[in-house]
């Protein structure tokens, strides 16, 4: 999948107020294997690949923003056992990707070239219900 290319009018204001909101620091570093960016469970933070666009960069981030309030682990005392509740994989991504896109819709950011394809490959084989409830969440 190409990565969306492009500038944003308001870049550094917006990338800004993504930090203010977002419940984790954001960071920039190489990121190998083509993966754009990926929220850390263990270390609480979110890495973006350096050198994107800053249309890819602004999405990417409300992607792991997403992941960060969606998908994290409960906060533990120390030797507290805490079982994984979370959804799968596939559906996180979904989920993830989901809010990046309706976030950059509701700004007049327009990822559906990249956000249409993401989701319909992570949703391949998920039941009608198995989408809904993402939907919900």
């Amino acid at each position: 999948m190409d990565a969306l290319t492009g500038d944003v009018e308001q870049y550094s204001d917006f990338f800004a107020a993504l930090e203010k909101t977002s419940p984790v620091p954001i960071g920039f570093e190489k990121i190998e294997g083509g993966a754009h960016g990926y929220y850390h469970l263990e270390d609480k933070r979110i890495a973006l690949d350096e050198g994107m666009s800053e249309l890819q960069t602004l999405k990417t981030a409300i992607h792991e923003i997403a992941h960060a309030k969606l998908h994290a682990l409960p906060e533990k005392e120390e030797n507290e056992v805490i079982e994984d509740d979370r959804p799968d994989n596939r559906t996180r991504e979904v989920q993830a990707e989901s809010v990046a896109y309706t976030v950059c819709q509701h700004f007049g950011i327009d990822t559906s070239d990249y956000s249409f394809g993401y989701v319909a490959g992570w949703s391949s084989g998920k039941e009608t219900e198995e989408l809904k409830a993402s939907l919900e969440v």
